[in-house]
């Protein structure tokens, strides 16, 4: 299924494998006797991991050897359940480290279920962000089937300095609307007092066209609401709604009013880096206008966070909450399962409720900068260590309940629904900015192709 470019500017990160949370750990005196056995590990560099534990670890009742099932092996051709259960098949892991949504895996049986080794062992689950829980839990269950160890969601930044200049309040509590932050937008001049540009809310791509700056928010501003283009179940189209003519002229009248940055806006602040920083645009040189204090808002994730947090700037900064009800980009970057047909459960909880431990996580906390072991650009599931570490709330990145679909998900459409939604709504908002086509008029066209592409794949359901 093709992607608009903006999935990988933002997915491109969280999907490269991390090092878990870094451990060293003692003998201690009068020592409990442990039983020796092997563990099989998927999921995970060997080299990285090698690096900061070794292949022996002690946790409680056992002394656990690390066997790696090798990194380029793995499965990754297929959908995430063919893959996990080939992975499964072929090499027989005893934990998995996996990246991605579980909802399918959980729904197939594939991943044991852990509420029992948690009880028993006194697992404190209630660290675990409310944000996650329903992607590790059975829906219409509050059985959890992994744990979480690192994740990614994204907040709203804004240039605290620039605010108070122009006597805008904002509310790190609450989140706003897009139209209520369109309105805040609205106060701040194009310029400032020397004639330098000033970008109201950034839209992060230089490579990426207007109409699919102008997708991707829209999108983002529906999965917010849980509002749906096209019902899975049945195929019906909702596109000519009145709730999607009114994200659809929401954000183009915000674009029209440049609002929203445009690829011309981002240039000037892209030519200023050189080439090998240019070639990074999916890291934090794509934030620059916002870095540079030259832009009120923007969204971004623990990326741009860690980096505002060591930079020393010329202007004060905030994170208040992603616009709109639900939070869009949660993404499990590390959740630690078991397989189901494990023989060793007990000693893959063990290792898997050390591994995810607060005292694993303030290990890695406190590690130097530049270390192997470093968060690189995913949240820790202990979201309290990391907010007393950098002495700041991080509630805006956690308190809003997760969408139903995420933004990185795979789509439960089939594939050409989900592409002729895509390319087709490219071409018809860039009708609307030629002003070819009104709003309503783009809509009724998107709602007739696909509905009949959807009749053709629905029929006779």
């Amino acid at each position: 299924m093709t992607v608009h470019p903006r999935f990988f500017s933002r997915a491109l990160k969280s999907f490269v494998i991390v090092g878990f949370g870094a451990f060293l750990f003692g003998c201690q005196e009068s020592a409990p006797e442990t039983q020796a056995i092997t563990l099989k590990i998927a999921g995970v560099m060997p080299v990285f991991f090698e690096a900061q534990y070794g292949n022996s670890i002690r946790t409680e009742n056992y002394d656990i050897t690390i066997e790696f099932v090798p990194y380029e092996l793995i499965p990754r051709d297929g959908g995430p359940s063919e893959n996990l259960e080939n992975l499964y098949s072929s090499f027989q892991p005893d934990v998995v480290n996996w990246s991605g949504a579980l909802s399918p895996l959980i729904d197939q049986g594939l991943l044991a279920p852990l509420d029992v080794y948690i009880q028993k062992s006194g697992f404190d689950a209630s660290v675990i962000p409310d944000v996650l829980k329903q992607r590790i839990t059975k829906e219409g269950s509050n059985e959890i089937y992994a744990i979480p160890n690192r994740f990614s969601t994204e907040a709203l930044f804004y240039n605290r300095s620039m605010l108070d200049q122009f006597e805008i309040e904002l509310s790190d509590a609450s989140p706003l609307s897009w139209e209520q932050l369109f309105q805040l937008a609205a106060i701040v001049p194009p310029e400032d007092g020397q004639g330098n540009a000033i970008i109201r809310l950034l839209e992060t791509g230089e490579d990426e066209s207007d109409a699919n700056k102008l997708f991707s928010l829209i999108r983002i501003a529906a999965l917010a609401e849980n509002l749906q283009a096209i019902n899975k179940d049945n195929g019906d189209v909702y596109v000519n709604s009145s709730s999607w003519q009114k994200l659809w002229q929401t954000f183009i009248a915000a674009f029209n009013q440049k609002l929203i940055s445009s690829s011309e806006d981002i240039k000037p602040f892209i030519e200023q880096l050189d080439d090998e920083q240019s070639l990074r645009m999916d890291d934090v040189h794509r934030f620059k206008p916002f870095t540079d204090g030259r832009a009120a808002f923007v969204l971004g994730n623990s990326e741009l966070l860690f980096y505002l947090q060591r930079e020393e700037l010329d202007f004060e900064w905030g994170i208040a909450p992603q616009p709109g009800t639900y939070q869009v980009f949660t993404q499990l970057a590390e959740a630690l399962l078991i397989n189901p047909s494990s023989e060793h459960k007990d000693a893959a909880w063990e290792l898997i409720s050390y591994l995810s431990s607060a005292e694993q996580t303030q290990r890695f906390l406190l590690a130097k900068p530049g270390d192997a072991n470093q968060l690189f650009s995913n949240f820790p599931m202990h979201m309290d260590l990391l907010e007393q570490h950098l002495n700041r709330s991080l509630a805006p990145f956690y308190n809003q309940p997760s969408s139903q679909e995420s933004y990185f998900d795979a789509s439960p459409l089939p594939d050409v629904l989900s592409l002729a939604i895509y390319e087709s709504s490219l071409s018809l908002i860039e009708e609307v900015l030629k002003e070819s086509l009104s709003v309503e008029e783009a809509l009724e066209q998107l709602q007739v192709k696909l509905e009949s592409i959807s009749a053709e794949l629905f029929e006779g359901e």
